[in-house]
């Protein structure tokens, strides 16, 4: 009878830079503090920046690159998707992994802050060191993959423009060589014209020499 070895769910390789920049963005002092404890008990190696609205949000976007964003879904000056809508226009933070929190646990909240780029999503309720620590490696993974899809279709649409680029050039040269070619053979013609016009002693044709 053979014994069988109990075979370990694959996961996907999850991406984790050495040290995360996280800008954590709650506007009650109280919650913060817990996500901020939460993270920091995950051992992950996390340097945490705060911000406590929208506003400061931006502020810091146009500051610093970060690794990482821990966004509260509601906030005195606006919500997380308006969050969201600030890093898709932020040109230092555009591959940002994402981590939307709340303290409504609402099927709709969740499906919108997916669609507005998050990547992935926790609820305040029961949060724990090992929920967010799931949460942050699966958010900076989905953005690292983000990151090289964008990056594999840059380089295609770079290697295919170069080859129109390259077949333009080609074009060109095969047409200005044919040109070049059409001149030689008029040439050649008109002087073996003249050549047979001397051996009838005709005058010359084409009045060389005068």
């Amino acid at each position: 009878m053979q014994s069988t070895l109990p075979v370990e769910r694959i996961r996907p390789t999850q991406f984790q830079p050495q040290v995360i920049h996280a800008l954590l963005v709650d506007d009650n002092e109280f919650d913060r503090k817990h996500i901020k404890r939460m993270s920091l008990r995950s051992d992950l190696n996390l340097q945490v920046t705060e911000a406590r609205s929208i506003r400061e949000m931006e502020v810091a976007l146009q500051s610093k690159r970060f690794d990482l964003v821990l966004l509260d879904y509601n906030l005195e000056d606006g919500n997380g998707l308006e969050g969201l809508n600030l890093l898709r226009q932020n040109q230092l933070n555009t591959q940002t992994g994402i981590v939307m929190i709340t303290g409504e646990t609402q099927t709709e909240i969740a499906v919108s802050s997916f669609r507005g780029g998050c990547h992935d999503f926790v609820s305040k309720n029961g949060l724990s060191s090992e929920k967010m620590k799931d949460a942050i490696l699966r958010s900076l993974t989905g953005a690292r993959a983000q990151l090289d899809a964008d990056l594999k279709s840059f380089i295609a649409e770079t290697i295919e423009g170069s080859l129109r680029n390259a077949n333009l050039i080609n074009q060109i040269f095969e047409a200005t060589h044919r040109s070049k070619q059409h001149q030689v053979i008029d040439g050649s013609a008109q002087f073996i014209e003249y050549l047979e016009a001397l051996e009838h002693d005709e005058d010359d044709p084409f009045q060389f020499g005068n």
